[in-house]
């Protein structure tokens, strides 16, 4: 199983973008992005085992309510054996890597909104690779927060679209950022107070942004992994078994099914995005449908009953389909 985040602009389809001969400039990105992964990449096969630990603080999906905190963990030997944990209060989540398999236990039938977002955050190496059906071009000169930035820009399918910024002194990855008239919740990323881990670089500080609103905040330390404990990569009792391959290739949407505007909210002239969890099996259906950020009753069913006739091409660990779960974003907007 993989991270992918699918997204929905009321169905406004992405012209579609292949990889082609690039000009020179284009070149230069290329290995800009090669070199921020490299720098970055601590699961990098050959990297030395690792426990990370961090302190989460996360605020709700509704802005009325207080932010809470969390903890994370990643104990890690090799690029197919880790273990990672999540909590939140009234929350759990296990996965467990071991042989080509990931076993994922939590303490309820979906991931929440937050802990996907926090899932893309911490493995933020997946989205410094130029997947098939993607573009890349740049370098382009940008400055945030005081820091200046060398950034490349990548678009196509899977998306999101987005600049892919590093620290001009350093190269090391600084700043992801979605294009915004491209997606609708997927979150800023910022990355800084990186450490050297072998070869390669940590950073103890990230961040997650919607908007300018700071929705995630990590605080992470890392150190050399215990010795090896087999029983440590014992699947959870109760874990949901998934095929799975370090680096697959995301989903992609193949067809969809546009949504329905209920009558009442358009009259009202309400405006809503409703986040629907489900899992993308490997003959590319969708199913396990379930509302994980809600934007009231008629949305949530409009977007059920849409999203439920939508096709992939599912995920592959090189030449064989696997099931993954994805968040899909569906925005109900009104032209002024």
């Amino acid at each position: 199983m993989i991270r992918a985040l699918a997204l929905s602009l009321l169905l406004t389809a992405l012209p579609a973008l292949t990889l082609a001969k690039k000009p020179k400039n284009d070149e230069e990105a290329l290995q800009l992005l090669q070199k921020a992964r490299s720098l970055a990449d601590i699961r990098a096969p050959g990297s030395p085992p690792f426990r990370a630990r961090g302190k989460i603080e996360c605020t709700s999906l509704d802005a009325q309510k207080p932010p809470f905190t969390g903890a994370w963990s990643l104990l890690w030997q090799a690029p197919l054996q880790w273990r990672e944990e999540v909590s939140f209060p009234g929350f759990t989540q296990v996965r467990v890597a071991s042989g080509g398999k990931l076993w994922t236990y939590r303490n309820m039938a979906y991931e929440p909104v937050r802990v996907y977002q926090l899932g893309e955050l911490l493995d933020f190496r997946s989205q410094w690779v130029l997947r098939s059906g993607q573009t890349i071009s740049g370098p382009k000169h940008k400055s945030r927060k005081g820091v200046s930035m060398e950034c490349v820009e990548v678009k196509g399918e899977p998306g999101p679209w987005r600049d892919l910024c590093l620290d001009s002194t350093t190269l090391f990855p600084a700043w992801i950022e979605p294009f915004s008239h491209t997606t609708l919740s997927v979150p800023f990323h910022e990355y800084s107070d990186y450490m050297p881990w072998g070869d390669h670089q940590f950073p103890r500080f990230m961040r997650a942004y919607e908007g300018d609103r700071l929705i995630l905040s990590v605080r992470a330390e890392i150190e050399p992994a215990p010795a090896a404990d087999s029983s440590q990569f014992t699947p959870p009792v109760s874990a949901v078994e998934w095929d799975w391959c370090d680096n697959a290739e995301p989903p992609k949407k193949i067809s969809t099914v546009p949504p329905h505007y209920p009558g009442t909210a358009l009259e009202e002239r309400r405006r809503g995005i409703v986040s629907v969890y489900a899992v993308v099996h490997t003959d590319g259906t969708l199913g396990n449908l379930a509302v994980a950020r809600s934007a009231g009753s008629d949305f949530d069913t409009a977007s059920l009953n849409s999203v439920q006739q939508w096709r992939y091409r599912p995920a592959m660990c090189g030449s064989s389909p696997i099931a993954t779960e994805i968040i899909i974003d569906v925005a109900y907007t009104l032209q002024e």
